[in-house]
């Protein structure tokens, strides 16, 4: 009987697992005072990530053109930094707090910041998508000032992972696609970046960096 009552639970555990949706946070925390941060410096702040696509909610989706951080800037991400630690004090597992925070982070060029919270993001929910995009993408740009030529390829192999691991359901999954697909060309593996750039040109016709996927798989043909 025993045996026959582990053999159950083992059964209910396993349908558990294959049933049930994984979460997949999106957005801002429920908190007013992030809506205000998005309200204040969403379209106006401008973070710079090269070619890489990327997105973050605080800031309204895709942030402006890519510039360096003026003194009027410096001082909107300060205290919309300073009022998202409070969100985050107040919503301690959310982990939209720790990615709101690491995408102002981004936008200072606090890559290795960055990097640690987007981290922390992921380990409270491993399938959110925006916290998996915005961790590639600063590992990635924390890589272009790395000096050490090997160190500097674990950390876009590591990007390149934390890309993959974005789900194909998710909303940010093209930007993923992108970003996936311009690494491992960078890092030389081109059959792989064929792949996914052709994967990504069949879900879209134009975007940012249409031609560049275009480039990767004429490389290849």
């Amino acid at each position: 009987m025993l045996f026959a009552a582990n053999l159950t639970l083992l059964l209910v555990a396993g349908i558990v697992s294959i049933t049930m949706q994984p979460r997949r946070p999106s957005g801002l925390p429920d908190d007013a005072a992030a809506r205000v941060v998005r309200n204040v410096v969403g379209g106006r702040i401008a973070v710079a990530t090269g070619p890489l696509r990327w997105q973050a909610a605080v800031l309204g989706g895709v942030p402006v053109a890519n510039h360096a951080p003026d003194a009027v800037m410096l001082t909107q991400v300060s205290e919309a930094r300073s009022s998202l630690e409070q969100v985050a004090r107040r919503h301690p597992r959310d982990p939209r707090a720790q990615a709101a925070i690491a995408a102002l982070q981004l936008a200072v060029h606090d890559h290795a910041g960055a990097a640690h919270r987007y981290r922390a993001a992921c380990e409270r929910a491993p399938h959110y998508g925006e916290g998996r995009l915005g961790l590639g993408v600063a590992l990635a740009l924390l890589a272009d000032r790395t000096p050490e030529i090997w160190q500097a390829r674990q950390l876009r192999l590591e990007a390149i992972a934390q890309f993959a691991a974005v789900d194909a359901v998710d909303s940010l999954y093209r930007d993923a696609l992108h970003d996936r697909a311009l690494l491992l060309a960078e890092v030389g593996r081109t059959q792989e970046a064929a792949r996914f750039a052709r994967e990504l040109l069949s879900r879209e016709a134009t975007g940012p960096g249409y031609e560049r996927m275009r480039e990767i798989v004429a490389a290849q043909q």
